[in-house]
């Protein structure tokens, strides 16, 4: 009953998808969603667990063994793979977590604690990777790994359209320019490069004015 109402949550979204739907296309009665959660707000609240418990195990799983910069990528790799595996899930999960703003206030505790927990393992993964000295001490552990799940959460919007598969791809390359130490020199190298190349371009433009 689970999926049917995420599928259904992902198709035709919060609003539109009603509780006698789910449970027909569940393959069960119409009335059978009500006795079994109560009310729609009650089989939100179910589907936030069982997405978040589904979600957490495939994460502990990815990073078992690992710690710093190699769990920050392994995390987020498993969120995005999470996402190319079951998109729907991660579309449902997306609007549940805007409605939660919004129309849907009693499910956003619910919400805030999930998402909260996934910021918050990655801000460990950054300070141990910090005290490892694999990770750049200059950073804020708690900025980065909110900017790494923004990153994240975005890839939602491409789920459906292919474009996930490429941000998967850059989103190691993403990690190792804020966070990885050598990937930050190689960077600052590389801008100051840029710029040495664009002064003796400009100064040639001016010779030649």
């Amino acid at each position: 009953m689970l999926r049917a109402a995420t599928v259904l949550i992902a198709q035709k979204g919060l609003g539109q998808a009603t509780l006698s739907e789910i449970g027909l296309a569940a393959g069960y009665s119409s009335g059978l969603p009500t006795m079994r959660f109560g009310s729609k707000s009650g089989l939100l609240e179910a589907l936030i667990t069982s997405m978040s418990g589904w979600c957490n195990s495939q994460i502990e799983s990815a990073v078992a063994g690992l710690q710093g910069l190699d769990a920050v990528r392994a995390r987020l790799d498993t969120h995005l793979a999470n996402t190319m595996k079951y998109p729907e899930g991660a579309v449902a999960f997306q609007l549940l977590a805007l409605e939660s703003r919004y129309s849907l206030p009693d499910l956003r505790t619910h919400v805030d604690d999930v998402r909260g927990g996934w910021r918050r393992d990655l801000e460990m993964d950054i300070k141990v990777g910090q005290a490892l000295g694999a990770v750049r001490s200059d950073i804020d552990a708690r900025t980065y790994s909110d900017l790494l799940m923004g990153a994240v959460e975005s890839t939602v919007m491409h789920a459906l359209d292919g474009g996930i598969e490429r941000l998967r791809r850059g989103l190691p390359q993403y990690v190792e320019v804020l966070i990885d130490k050598p990937a930050a020199a190689d960077l600052e190298t590389g801008e100051a490069s840029a710029s040495k190349v664009a002064n003796q371009s400009q100064g040639r433009r001016s010779r030649s004015g």
